[in-house]
């Protein structure tokens, strides 16, 4: 009973923030003029060039992308019926995303941290060190939330949180 009432909660939260992050947003964006120093432009841009100068078919583009999807299944295969394989399915398509030329040394590191409790402390290590490293990514998001909350207020520029 008490896990349906925190899906429930959850659910709710997750609403009520979707709904204050739009406002919010927008908000600021017609608060500095149109200069929200946000992104929300690059995607309907995107969308206006596609529909007064449709692109015509891409047949190499679509082969690539049907071997992409070819291989991520290959990967996800793997994965389920190797125990011993340690590449993520997901790992494939982030690989080519612009945050990896930034993100790569902080997963390096988890991902020797993970090998190295489950090699010398098995699955019961691995599940103990789960909340220390959740609260980690927790703690991150928290701070950084305070900060922007801080700079809101006071109307600073004190902390860029990406992600």
């Amino acid at each position: 009973m008490q896990s349906n009432a925190l899906s429930t909660a959850i659910a709710l939260v997750s609403v009520l923030g979707i709904c204050v992050a739009f406002w919010s947003y927008l908000h600021v964006w017609y608060q500095q003029d149109g200069y929200g120093g946000g992104y929300g432009w690059e995607a309907y841009r995107s969308l206006q060039r596609w529909l007064y100068y449709m692109p015509g078919r891409d047949a190499p583009a679509t082969r690539f992308m049907g071997g992409g999807f070819v291989f991520v299944l290959i990967l996800t295969f793997l994965r389920h019926r190797l125990l011993w394989w340690t590449l993520h399915p997901v790992a494939y398509p982030l690989a080519s995303s612009w945050t990896m030329s930034w993100m790569w040394f902080p997963i390096f590191i988890s991902w020797v941290v993970k090998r190295t409790l489950l090699k010398n402390g098995g699955i019961a290590a691995y599940r103990r060190a789960i909340p220390f490293f959740f609260g980690l990514v927790l703690g991150e998001y928290f701070v950084g939330g305070i900060w922007n909350i801080y700079g809101v207020l006071w109307h600073r520029y004190v902390y860029t949180f990406w992600h």
